[in-house]
């Protein structure tokens, strides 16, 4: 409406300065100075720019150019230091807050955006100081409302601090022998793979707070009660929720942020988004192999639809993100990309690549030095390696990934019906119902245009629990030869025929759709629960273990594994599965004493006593049975004491 708006040309701006793109900040900080000189939007974002650069001297122009025309001014230092915190760079916006407390000491921006910095580092104490100066100031911001709320009565009621050799834990005390026993081993050992990786010891101790309350975590992290996340990295503070939750693989997401401290403190936090995203992707699966993500589908996809952003623009991705899927993408794709990077050239050159950042080397030119080639020949050779790895999918149909393809005729039925199927991926049911209509009345002819009409009918029909029609779409796609076979159709066929119990048909489908796309979680779990209601106990074992390879989330999956494997005398399945299940929930009695059981029956005697004292802390219901197994083990490794102490807790 009007292309010189002072305030939507300093939010572009803006938002270009958290893509990095400092040419288009810059572009849109001149339009408005053409308007207004003195703009405080155009200052804002430049100054910000500057420092985002390391520029400090174009800094302190632009800053005493804006104080002299705005005069105490503490909003530009305060906005300036949320920038530098979007980026990770939180010593800086510490120190950018405190100069806008010189120049505007009551000015309740920058003591909240100091407050919350201060938190981010660690310094609780003077944050907290800082943040009831920004209360009695401005008793209306919400994030300040919530963080003193937060660390004035909860953390002192609810929360308690405990300590190993490198790391802090803040942990309700109900959760403490979980963390002690489990999370904190486990995490000390990753800290020091970490170390002997990287070759350096970050600055710490690294705190772990650790909220029992997902209420809690989001309030502590972004000072609002919620958030899409499972776990933040502020550098040598991680917040999370506490891994006796439930609700996530604790082993897998503190991995993953406690990578993030190596790669920020090598890099001075100038990482690019992507590249440390995908570095912590690529510890947590090198860590154990099926914390590996499996997205290769979805990449495809994007990369058939032209929106698969090249490295350069990668960390676009993670900023553009406008839901859980785009988001997941930008995650495996990068990990894709690191991966990539590290096979290829050693992680030498990964590290070297973060001391440069650190340095301040910016852009595609640090890639190119790593490479030893320009950035575009490096995205090709990423690019040759992606499209080998992804062939399976250009050898069948994947309607639920392609919806639209470069000739067709806005005319003609596949163009309705893929229109159609894009409306249905958006939940708009009415609109793909319209398409299928127009796209039957164009009379599709056998051909490549009928298999997306097939496609699209049977989707509604799945959606409006018309499981026979259903069936007899998707039958068509296969009438119309083999190239038009393929997982989407196989699966939707198995649910199909589930609902009109063709229970042979239901298998057989999801069998074909296995062998079509292996990384795919759906029909094995699909299979598991078929094999559940006709009593194949080996057959869903087996098909749980192909579930949690590939998706190491579910509770009661893991769970139920382990015991069934133990059940069936299947050691090596407990001992594979169980850590999967501790991963999810660390103080499971029954888990960690099936373990014990399932060590101790392949002579791993030291370490299955080390599993039953586990089991012991969680309350076992059997737990005279684990004190008399501890005796046993214990006399048979020569610790007669320990192995007289268990006797004695049996004994009535």
């Amino acid at each position: 409406v009007n292309p010189r708006h002072a305030g939507a040309l300093a939010l572009r701006a803006e938002l270009a300065l958290d893509r990095e793109d400092y040419a288009a900040a810059a572009a849109d900080v001149a339009l408005l100075r053409r308007t207004n000189p003195v703009d405080p939007g155009a200052s804002r974002v430049a100054a910000a720019a500057a420092l985002l650069l390391d520029d400090a001297a174009t800094y302190a122009r632009e800053r005493d150019g804006h104080l002299a025309a705005h005069a105490r001014d503490g909003d530009l230092f305060a906005f300036v230091a949320d920038a530098l915190e979007r980026q990770r760079r939180y010593d800086e916006a510490r120190a950018v807050a405190e100069e806008g407390l010189r120049v505007d000491a009551d000015n309740a921006r920058c003591l909240e955006t100091l407050a919350t910095t201060l938190l981010r580092l660690g310094d609780e104490a003077r944050g907290l100081e800082t943040l009831r100066r920004a209360w009695k100031i401005d008793p209306y911001d919400a994030r300040t409302y919530n963080l003193l709320n937060l660390f004035e009565k909860v953390i002192p009621a609810r929360y308690t601090t405990i300590a190993t050799a490198h790391l802090r834990f803040r942990v309700e005390p109900a959760t403490r022998p979980a963390i002690e026993a489990v999370v904190a081993p486990f995490l000390e050992e990753t800290y020091a793979h970490y170390v002997a990786r990287y070759g350096f010891s970050p600055k710490g101790p690294v705190t772990f707070e650790l909220y029992g309350d997902p209420e809690h975590f989001a309030v502590r992290t972004v000072g609002l009660p919620g958030i899409g996340v499972s776990g933040v990295c502020f550098g040598r503070v991680i917040t999370s929720q506490a891994p006796t939750n439930h609700a996530f693989n604790w082993g897998m997401v503190l991995a993953h942020e406690l990578a993030h401290v190596f790669a920020l403190e090598l890099s001075r936090s100038r990482v690019p988004r992507w590249f440390t995203e995908g570095l912590s992707e690529v510890e947590t699966m090198r860590l154990r192999p099926e914390w590996t993500r499996h997205d290769d589908v979805a990449l495809w996809g994007a990369w058939r639809r032209g929106e698969l952003p090249p490295l350069g623009a990668l960390s676009d991705a993670f900023l553009e993100a406008h839901d859980a899927e785009s988001a997941t993408r930008a995650y495996a794709h990068a990990a894709l990309a690191v991966d990539f990077l590290e096979r290829r050239f050693g992680f030498a050159k990964l590290r070297e690549a973060l001391v440069a950042w650190g340095r301040g080397e910016r852009g595609v030119g640090v890639l190119e030095r790593l490479a030893g080639m320009d950035v575009a020949a490096l995205e090709r050779a990423v690019r040759a390696e992606l499209a080998t790895r992804w062939a399976r999918y250009d050898a069948q149909e994947v309607p639920s990934q392609v919806f639209g393809r470069s000739g067709e005729s806005p005319g003609a039925p596949a163009a309705e019906a893929r229109r159609g199927l894009d409306a249905l991926a958006r939940g708009d049911r009415v609109t793909a119902r319209a398409s299928l209509a127009r796209a039957r009345a164009l009379h599709a002819t056998k051909d490549v245009d009928e298999a997306a009409v097939f496609f699209l009918a049977g989707e509604l029909a799945l959606g409006a629990q018309d499981a026979a029609a259903a069936a007899a779409a998707f039958g068509g796609v296969l009438t119309l030869g083999p190239r038009f076979d393929g997982y989407d159709v196989r699966v939707r066929l198995a649910l199909a025929d589930l609902h009109l119990g063709d229970l042979a048909a239901t298998e057989a489908n999801l069998r074909r759709a296995v062998a079509f796309d292996d990384t795919r979680v759906e029909p094995h779990a699909l299979l598991a629960e078929l094999f559940a209601q006709h009593g194949r106990d080996a057959d869903r074992a087996a098909e749980l273990e192909s579930a949690l390879a590939l998706e190491p989330q579910n509770a009661t999956r893991a769970k139920e594994l382990v015991l069934a494997s133990a059940r069936a005398g299947r050691s090596g399945r407990v001992a594979w599965a169980a850590p999967i299940a501790i991963f999810i929930d660390p103080a499971d009695a029954d888990v960690h004493a099936a373990l014990g059981r399932a060590l101790a029956a392949t002579g791993q005697l030291s370490s299955a006593a080390a599993a039953f004292e586990r089991a012991l802390l969680f309350h076992p219901v059997d737990a005279a049975a684990l004190h008399g197994a501890l005796a046993d083990l214990y006399a048979r490794l020569g610790d007669p004491a320990r192995a007289a102490a268990h006797r004695a807790a049996v004994t009535p």
